[in-house]
Parts: C-alpha cells; sequence; structure tokens
C-alpha cells in the first residue's frame, strides 16, 4: 500500500491556534497517529484530509 499526502488540521495542548501540516502516511487514521505521535498526545486533531 503505497502512502499518500494529508494535509492534518490541529490544536496543541491548551493553546487555540490551529495548525496545518503535511504529512504522509496509507490512511487518514494513520496521518492522524503520526501527528499525535510527533506532538507527544498533546494535539487535538481537527481533520485529516487527503491532498
Amino acid at each position: 500500500m503505497s502512502d499518500k499526502n494529508f494535509r492534518v488540521t490541529f490544536t496543541r495542548g491548551t493553546n487555540s491556534s490551529v495548525i496545518t501540516t503535511s504529512v504522509r502516511a496509507s490512511s487518514a487514521s494513520q496521518a492522524k497517529e503520526k501527528i499525535k505521535e510527533r506532538e507527544r498526545g498533546q494535539a487535538k486533531i481537527i481533520s485529516a484530509v487527503e491532498t
């Protein structure tokens, strides 16, 4: 299964600012998990959209 590009939008911790980043993953749920790992569980995912 090949990786796809996803645009993930999230907030970090108690900060209300919205962050958007691109990540390569095989599915939207894997893209979300990658962001959560990178942010050490502090990310609250808003959306993950394939681009």
